[in-house]
């Protein structure tokens, strides 16, 4: 707004302006006498007039204070008074100046990031709450999963005046399924309740979401449709038999020997957590037989902590009986070959 004197004073004259809420407008003379470019100030506002400039039209601006509260729009004054030693310009008030501070803030709840992709076997990611304005009081966000059978977070997390611009993080945990092939989409989305803070624009809301996709870790296993002998040389031979078997199969990835030969153990004389040597299968992963063609079949089981097998299996490797250089309980044979007659 603008500022000036009716008339000419006989000496200088002091105008003070001041806002009736420095939490929501603050002054600065934009022009004319003064402090020209001063940043606004929650201090009153001077401007001097002379006896030589008291035409000049002085601007004083009102900016409006970003609290980042959802408060609404909020109404207030500027006020102002007069000092001089002219008594005629001595101890004047002028008219209020009313003002509007618009707000615009908007309560909400936010997640980051946006999407996810953890792993399987109780794999877990964070994530982070946070508000999108500053609260007036502690505000509970309950979180909750779409599909709790493919992942579960964090049931709560508080947010308060000191911790909402950063946020606080929860926890997504993929749930292992052992179910080939399904890793459904599915969200983390979070709301408040209508008793979630005393500040009443967070309560009742419907908040951010997280899209997640688990990764999974499930394997497949097959019979050798070739039917080969077991006097492969090394194991890596042996390896290289999967890989083309593999091929001709139709099934993608990399394919290891389930033998106790040729230096791999699944379970040594020391025991089997702790003599295990470049063994094949993965603690706590569920495995599923290929076939017929490259369509997966039945599960044979999960691998236990140990990564073997427990019997009996969920179902059989497959028909016929098969050389793996192992006896019933996984230990290698001491001469694997020559016991079936292989030299």
């Amino acid at each position: 707004f603008e500022v000036v004197l009716p008339c000419d004073p006989v000496d200088d004259v002091v105008v003070t302006f001041e806002s009736d809420n420095t939490d929501e407008g603050q002054l600065r003379q934009s022009g004319g006498v003064g402090e020209v470019g001063a940043p606004p100030a929650d201090t009153p506002c001077t401007v001097t007039f002379t006896t030589s400039d008291w035409e000049t039209v002085v601007e004083v601006e009102v900016e409006g204070v970003e609290d980042f509260v959802d408060d609404g729009d909020i109404d207030y004054e500027v006020t102002s008074t007069t000092a001089s030693a002219n008594v005629e310009f001595d101890g004047q008030s002028g008219p209020p100046v009313s003002v509007v501070n618009l707000d615009d803030d908007t309560a909400a709840v936010l997640l980051e990031p946006p999407s996810l992709a953890p792993v399987e076997l109780g794999g877990t990611r964070a994530i982070t709450v946070k508000l999108a304005t500053q609260p007036l009081a502690a505000v509970t966000v309950d979180l909750s999963s779409t599909t709790p059978s493919e992942g579960t977070v964090t049931p709560s997390v508080v947010l308060d005046t000191a911790n909402w611009s950063f946020g606080v993080a929860a926890t997504v945990t993929a749930v292992n399924n052992h179910e080939y092939g399904a890793n459904p989409e599915y969200r983390i989305q979070s709301s408040t309740g209508s008793a979630a803070s005393t500040d009443p624009v967070y309560n009742d809301l419907t908040g951010g979401e997280v899209v997640v996709q688990n990764v999974d870790d499930d394997k497949l296993l097959f019979i050798d449709p070739m039917g080969r002998a077991g006097n492969f040389g090394t194991v890596g031979t042996a390896d290289g038999y999967c890989s083309a078997a593999a091929a001709l199969l139709g099934v993608s990835g990399e394919y290891k020997a389930m033998i106790g030969a040729g230096g791999r153990t699944a379970c040594g004389f020391l025991g089997c957590a702790d003599d295990q040597f470049d063994w094949v299968f993965k603690p706590n992963v569920a495995y599923f037989r290929v076939g017929p063609g490259p369509t997966v079949g039945p599960r044979v089981g999960v691998a236990n902590a140990e990564a073997l097998f427990d019997f009996p299996l969920e179902a059989s490797f497959g028909t016929g009986t098969y050389w793996t250089g192992m006896y019933e309980n996984w230990q290698g044979m001491m001469f694997p070959c020559a016991a079936i007659g292989f030299e």
